[in-house]
């Protein structure tokens, strides 16, 4: 569990930044491993996309908001900034690092995801954590192809700069939250992974707000702040969820199976012989467990034996069978 966090507006006074702060510091509560934001600033020329810097570290939050001096020569320095984007992290997949501390910087987008993958897209094995790597390909791809590559808990926000679009994005599906609030009198919005948190933050600050809504999830929100003027009256709404298929290879043991018995579909939760709703399995359920499910994305391998084994009872199929380092991190 991560912490989302972050501004985009017109112009972002000395109220909004230290309003971030505070939210930065209160979003810590959900993520304490690490901390960083990515600022995005106005072009510098006609013909030229918008620039963006990050600052990121490991450790506690308070250490990169108030303890580190670049961290506020961001703001005091740039009168054109427009955009930060922060997150707080709570490590899984990956060390925690510097390298791996939110937000990810690509050639055209930059980006913080809230959740765990269970599922990488194309091209991860480059890449130590599930989100660089989801950044990555959407940079590389599109969200809409790296999106359908995935599966797992993820929300997301990111800025693309990509082919003169400039859009600010927010994506989130049901296993995680995220919050936007419209500030009054000033087309600005911040926003946030708990709406108790953001509301009482901008109230501490007096900063009204016209709403906190909740994103629908599988709903791709996008903001043109560069292009258009009332930008945050009518962000373009899409909607953007993964498309589930099974390989045509891919054939079922469980038909006939304890498991069918057991759930209308393959399960792959299982891994071991003991101790399932007080269930001992015979060694002939037990195999046919194993025949029901890759532990990480659940599906059914063709081969009568389990590519390769995790431990006496979890194995990988053909596709995962290389990811055995991301599931022991």
């Amino acid at each position: 569990m991560c912490g989302l966090a972050g501004f985009a507006g017109r112009y972002m006074s000395n109220v909004h930044w230290e309003t971030l702060k505070q939210l930065m510091f209160i979003s810590s509560l959900r993520g304490d491993d690490a901390a960083g934001i990515a600022a995005v600033f106005n072009p510098k020329g006609e013909n030229e996309s918008p620039t963006w810097v990050y600052l990121k570290q490991p450790g506690q939050v308070k250490d990169l908001v108030y303890g580190n001096k670049h961290y506020d020569n961001i703001f005091n320095s740039h009168y054109d900034l427009r955009i930060v984007i922060g997150h707080t992290r709570f490590a899984t997949i990956g060390k925690n690092s510097k390298e791996n501390t939110h937000p990810f910087s690509m050639n055209n987008v930059v980006g913080a995801h809230n959740g765990t993958l269970r599922k990488l897209p194309e091209g991860h094995k480059r890449y130590e954590t599930d989100s660089e790597a989801l950044f990555a390909r959407i940079d590389e791809a599109g969200e809409e192809e790296a999106i359908n590559e995935i599966e797992g808990a993820y929300a997301l926000t990111w800025f693309d700069r990509g082919n003169n679009k400039n859009t600010l994005n927010f994506l989130r599906n049901a296993e995680r939250p995220l919050y936007i609030a419209a500030l009054k009198n000033s087309e600005s919005i911040m926003w946030a992974s708990e709406s108790e948190a953001l509301e009482w933050i901008l109230k501490r600050n007096n900063l009204d707000f016209e709403c906190i809504i909740k994103l629908k999830q599988d709903t791709h929100v996008i903001f043109r702040p560069f292009n258009q003027d009332d930008w945050v009256s009518s962000p373009e709404t899409k909607e953007l969820k993964p498309t589930k298929t099974l390989p045509p290879t891919v054939v079922s043991n469980y038909k006939g199976s304890i498991i069918e018995k057991m759930f209308p579909k393959p399960k792959s939760e299982l891994k071991t012989r003991k101790g399932f709703n007080g269930l001992l399995l015979s060694e002939k359920e037990y195999n046919d467990l194993l025949d029901c499910g890759c532990i990480y994305c659940g599906r059914i391998q063709e081969a009568s034996k389990p590519l390769k084994w995790i431990s006496s009872s979890e194995w990988l199929c053909e596709e995962h069978k290389d990811t055995q380092q991301l599931l022991t991190n």
